[in-house]
């Protein structure tokens, strides 16, 4: 079969397409497009609504809300609650890894808490060993819920950190 042969038979089989086919293709290809488009970014919207969903931190006296934190990433956790080493205490921890654990604590409760929104150092010189607390237990919740290793870490008494 010569080449002009087989240039006609592929034509039969896969005749050329009109204008108005070429341009029928195209507008479902960019619809096709638009609409992964439109849904990629509400995809992406969803996704980014579910970070900054908010959970309170509950007084367990009043049964009442008394600040409310965004849900931490992995990461986050994963560092706060590696900086104990695996040691499942605080008192187990030296005076420098319960230093660098309040730092850490100071600056996820700034990314973290919204209501009340306050800086690092305001969280220095406000908080509480109580509220220290809570925020540590939902912290710990937080972790668990991605499969952190249970400890003992929250039994810690409440005036180390």
């Amino acid at each position: 079969m010569s080449e002009k042969e087989k240039k006609e038979k592929f034509l039969e089989k896969h005749p050329p397409k009109t204008d108005e086919q070429i341009k029928q293709i195209q507008r479902e290809a960019k619809y096709a497009k638009d609409k992964y488009s439109k849904d990629m970014e509400e995809v992406e919207k969803n996704l980014l609504g579910y970070f900054d969903i908010e959970e309170p931190i509950i007084d367990p006296e009043t049964n009442k809300a008394i600040a409310w934190m965004k849900i931490p990433s992995n990461m986050l956790l994963e560092d706060y609650f590696g900086l104990t080493g695996g040691k499942t205490s605080l008192q187990e921890l030296s005076k420098e890894e319960v230093e660098r654990l309040r730092d850490k604590e100071y600056e996820l409760m700034e990314q973290l808490i919204t209501r009340p929104s306050k800086d690092k150092d305001w969280w220095r010189q406000h908080l509480n060993p109580k509220f220290s607390k809570l925020v540590r237990i939902k912290l710990w919740e937080f972790f668990e819920e991605i499969g952190g290793v249970a400890t003992n870490f929250l039994e810690a008494e409440e005036d180390s950190v």
